[in-house]
């Protein structure tokens, strides 16, 4: 079973995540990493292997992923929105299944779900760069993982959109376009790795301070 580039920065990512241990200040970052492997490096795998299709575990995680990620960028005094996000989102993810079923791509849900996470990252980097005091961002693990985010769906959103209809029309070519996708999900795993790593260089500035 092959392992691509971004499985092993997203493996790098856990194992950083458990060194860092209790120092950890992104909320349920490791847990959610530990998913991530578990989802992309067992499961999918062995979905893939012995089914030879690992959409439903894919349809799983990526809802996993969204409500994460919504919950991550809107919990700081927008609990309502975060509210608001989940019921948009599961309405879609209901109107989803009836459409395109759970053994497909679900690109609406996918789609209007991330969309939402689109639009709280762009309010979180709107409070932290405008209307907050100066911080240097390079030090701010939710900074990282906002633009691996936004790196991630830029890239990986035409493919996605359309990727149904092109399993359709030809397979072969789907699965050209599915292994383009890593591409997107390389910038993604680095923004994991990023939101680990800037907590431990922090942490190792401070201790060698004067």
């Amino acid at each position: 079973m092959e392992v691509k580039f971004y499985q092993y920065i997203l493996l790098a990512a856990f194992v950083a995540a458990i060194w860092l241990g209790r120092e950890n200040k992104v909320v349920f970052l490791l847990p959610f990493l530990g998913l991530a492997v578990f989802f992309e490096l067992i499961l999918g795998k062995l979905m893939k292997y012995y089914f030879d299709n690992n959409m439903i575990t894919t349809n799983i995680f990526v809802i996993i992923c969204v409500m994460y990620y919504l919950f991550l960028f809107t919990r700081k005094n927008r609990k309502r929105l975060f509210l608001v996000f989940v019921a948009l989102y599961l309405l879609f993810l209901v109107v989803s299944m009836y459409i395109q079923g759970f053994n497909s791509i679900m690109s609406i849900a996918y789609n209007a779900g991330m969309i939402m996470v689109i639009l709280a990252i762009f309010r979180y980097l709107y409070d932290l760069i405008i209307m907050d005091q100066y911080k240097p961002l390079h030090q701010i693990p939710l900074f990282w993982m906002a633009i691996g985010i936004l790196m991630f769906y830029s890239t990986s959103f035409p493919i996605l959109n359309f990727l149904n209809r092109f399993i359709d029309a030809d397979y072969e070519f789907a699965l050209r376009m599915i292994d383009m996708l890593s591409i997107g999900n390389i910038f993604l795993s680095l923004g994991y790795f990023g939101a680990i790593i800037c907590q431990k260089n922090i942490k190792t500035s401070s201790a060698s301070l004067p």
